[in-house]
């Protein structure tokens, strides 16, 4: 079969054209090792093997699994990063909350203590400890089976990690900067998302209490205890809570509080200093 009639055949409800090609890029690609784009304009014809793993993976894709799962990894950073159930999958908006920390690292010199807290697959924190070699990066999560993951990630990719099982910042200790993706989908809405994302993604780093903020509050109250003087946290949030979010920080006395837009022009990651 011709690689542009498979394409044509696949269209899972609830996925536009684009997030099938994304799909099927992915899916082509970890089958045969070649360029989707090349291949679908030169013709490619799948052989009978290719196309019985095809089928295979994309059936599972149907089913609503995400195809993240389906080949047991995916890109962030530039990096390969496994995946399965255990961990949430990582997404390219959360690259932003990625790129403005290494960006406050690097002004910052030598012997930098990173905390990426509610870690789950490691890329945070491994591509800070990766792509800033003045860094000591520490990776905590209260998932065991989430921080079995990440120190797969670290040991492939060849990231120095301390990794740390702790709820929230009870286990950790002290940094200059502290980043963070905590679980803030309101819990009536968890169970609104796609089927590939409910079903599948452990809830445990998805629903963040009855309106998003639980663990924005806890990383407010606690962080202080948590970070050095002029020390930094970074946070994603969800498009439509700066408000909130800046509001729970302001009122707990950090300073230099700036909401950066994401791709989509989406609000997705607040940067704040804890006075000196």
């Amino acid at each position: 079969m011709e690689l542009k009639t498979f394409r044509n055949n696949f269209l899972p409800t609830g996925m536009d054209k684009a997030q099938r090609d994304t799909v099927i890029s992915a899916i082509f690609n970890e089958v045969t090792g070649r360029d989707f784009v090349t291949s679908l304009v030169m013709g490619y014809e799948l052989d009978a093997d290719e196309l019985a793993k095809m089928n295979e993976y994309a059936a599972r894709v149907q089913n609503g699994e995400p195809v993240q799962y389906v080949l047991g990894k995916w890109d962030f950073m530039g990096r390969s990063f496994a995946v399965d159930e255990r961990v949430l999958i990582p997404r390219a908006d959360t690259e932003l909350l990625c790129e403005l920390a290494l960006e406050h690292i690097a002004s910052m010199g030598s012997d930098v203590s990173v905390l990426d807290l509610c870690t789950g697959s490691g890329c945070i924190g491994i591509s800070i400890s990766l792509d800033a070699k003045n860094t000591s990066v520490f990776c905590s999560d209260i998932s065991e089976d989430a921080l079995c993951v990440a120190y797969e990630n670290a040991k492939t990719l060849g990231a120095q990690i301390e990794f740390i099982q702790s709820d929230m910042l009870t286990n950790c200790g002290v940094y200059d900067v502290i980043v963070s993706n905590p679980p803030y989908i309101p819990s009536s809405i968890v169970d609104e998302l796609d089927t590939s994302v409910k079903n599948f993604e452990p809830r445990g780093a998805l629903d963040g209490g009855d309106d998003g903020l639980d663990f924005y509050r806890i990383i407010a109250n606690e962080a202080k205890s948590h970070l050095t003087k002029n020390g930094a946290l970074f946070l994603e949030i969800g498009y439509d809570q700066r408000d909130s979010v800046c509001k729970l920080l302001k009122d707990r006395g950090y300073i230099n509080i700036e909401c950066y837009k994401d791709i989509a022009q989406n609000d997705r990651v607040i940067k704040c200093i804890l006075k000196g």
